[in-house]
């Protein structure tokens, strides 16, 4: 008897995911500078985005978790969880894959103010996140 809420087809679509090839292509990455700032979501509260060493990594402050950034395409970023704190046994249970993407996009007046954050989660649909500037 196969069971109807079995997980297993979209734990092999989110292993697909998180080995898939860079694009053949990759547009370039542009400069990193105008996506930093904090951000806020009302589930994740707020998000700081920062740079360092050409890289940019985002913490969040009731938790302390801290992911970082990967290059994909373009203004288009992997999202990786950083083995630090109190994330540290799942990043580790997780390996050094994506799990996830990232990107920067305007808002309605033209602003670069939200970002946007997909997880890939083999138990549920994928979850999107939207972040706004603070």
């Amino acid at each position: 008897m196969r069971r109807q809420n079995s997980p297993l087809p979209r734990l092999q679509k989110r292993q697909e995911v998180r080995s898939s090839p860079s694009p053949p292509k990759p547009r370039p990455t542009p400069p990193l500078a105008p996506f930093v700032g904090t951000f806020v979501n009302p589930i994740f509260g707020k998000a700081t985005v920062a740079e360092t060493d050409a890289a940019l990594s985002v913490t969040f402050a009731d938790t302390g978790s801290k992911v970082k950034f990967e290059p994909w395409d373009g203004d288009l970023f992997t999202v990786s969880l950083v083995p630090e704190g109190r994330m540290a046994a799942v990043a580790a249970n997780l390996g050094p894959q994506p799990v996830g993407f990232a990107q920067f996009q305007i808002d309605p007046k033209g602003k670069l103010n939200l970002l946007r954050l997909s997880i890939e989660d083999y138990r549920v649909a994928n979850q999107s996140y939207l972040f706004e500037r603070e």
